[in-house]
């Protein structure tokens, strides 16, 4: 395993931790791979994985571990979304159902620049000259993948929210 695997397995197994007690772990982490395989693959040419970081690769170069991180990115997502909801408690409560909708957006925006961050200056991946034109100041990331992350963080944990309900618990 070279340092890109290591990394996002360390990841995964402190969201694994975080949220070992949620009864839909198994559903989360699928979503998490099934989004990640599907993000990948439709956004593959905006940016390349450094080969000599990574160890095991899935079809079209993309890093098993990358994939890992999106289950990471997903399970954390929802518990820190879970927990400022929690600690706003009646505060939000006003805004109904949609008061999470601010929560995920907040935890996933924050989670997902700060994993983009790292990747980038670890050098695990690079941009590719279409996206690389429109850089955050201080965080060297692309500000569209900042806004793809507050975007996830709008709409995936709120159509979760809806599987959850219909689906049994330990599923």
């Amino acid at each position: 395993m070279k340092s890109g695997d290591w990394l996002f397995g360390v990841v995964l197994l402190l969201a694994l931790l975080l949220r070992r007690r949620s009864p839909h772990l198994r559903a989360e982490l699928v979503l998490g791979l099934g989004f990640g395989v599907l993000w990948e693959v439709l956004f593959s040419d905006f940016w390349s994985y450094d080969t000599h970081r990574f160890g095991v690769f899935a079809g079209l170069d993309i890093p098993v571990a990358i994939l890992a991180g999106w289950s990471a990115l997903f399970l954390s997502g929802m518990a820190a979304a879970e927990y400022l909801g929690h600690l706003a408690g009646k505060y939000t409560d006003r805004l109904g159902a949609w008061s999470q909708v601010v929560w995920d957006t907040i935890a996933f925006t924050v989670l997902g620049v700060a994993l983009e961050t790292l990747g980038i200056q670890l050098h695990l991946w690079r941009y590719e000259p279409g996206l690389a034109w429109d850089i955050l100041p201080g965080l060297a990331i692309s500000v569209f993948a900042a806004f793809a992350y507050a975007s996830i963080g709008i709409f995936i944990p709120t159509a979760l929210r809806h599987w959850r309900s219909r689906l049994p618990a330990g599923r």
